[in-house]
């Protein structure tokens, strides 16, 4: 990289996000007395430092994302895909409760002072509750994969206006 004040000049144009020369010319040639054909020989130059510096901030931003998707993934956090099979066999496993009607219970025998697992019907309260996790599953599912975007239609006709049109309806006299 050149030391050059007229190229860091650019350069700083070009990084505030004025990238067009016709914005840059005037102000260049009035700061450092110089002409435009001088203007556009730096122009070059800074052009091609400018796409270098680029390349690297690229590759710098690449970086960092991959080194945050191995960090994310050495954390034990889960991709959006691994997060969409969850939550899909949350749903199958509450599906499957309420097809078959039971659901696995821990009871205490009265006799014995134990704990056993038994399997009983599921309760209306149960049933009603299991059906509004199943439907609010099924919600963020969707939500995830985009199933209910938003769609924004024109109605207007490509930015005019539609004609707006009314009929009369006679009872055929001539009053």
């Amino acid at each position: 990289m050149t030391k050059d004040a007229h190229i860091v000049f650019i350069l700083d144009m070009l990084n505030s996000g004025i990238v067009d020369p016709k914005n840059i010319i005037s102000e260049f040639c009035s700061k450092f007395q110089k002409t435009e054909r001088t203007f556009w020989n730096k122009w070059k130059n800074a052009q091609s430092e400018y796409q270098i510096l680029l390349t690297e901030r690229q590759k710098a931003k690449n970086n960092t994302i991959v080194s945050n998707d191995v960090q994310n993934v050495s954390n034990g956090l889960k991709s959006k895909s691994e997060r969409l099979m969850n939550l899909q066999k949350q749903a199958d496993d509450i599906q499957r409760m309420l097809d078959s009607n039971i659901t696995p219970d821990i009871v205490k025998s009265p006799k014995q002072l134990e704990y056993m697992e038994i399997e009983r019907k599921l309760t209306y309260i149960e049933r009603a509750s299991l059906m509004k996790a199943l439907r609010e599953l099924q919600s963020e599912i969707s939500k995830i994969e985009g199933d209910y975007a938003a769609t924004k239609q024109d109605v207007t006709s490509k930015g005019n206006e539609l004609r707006q049109w009314s009929v009369v309806i006679t009872d055929g006299n001539k009053n």
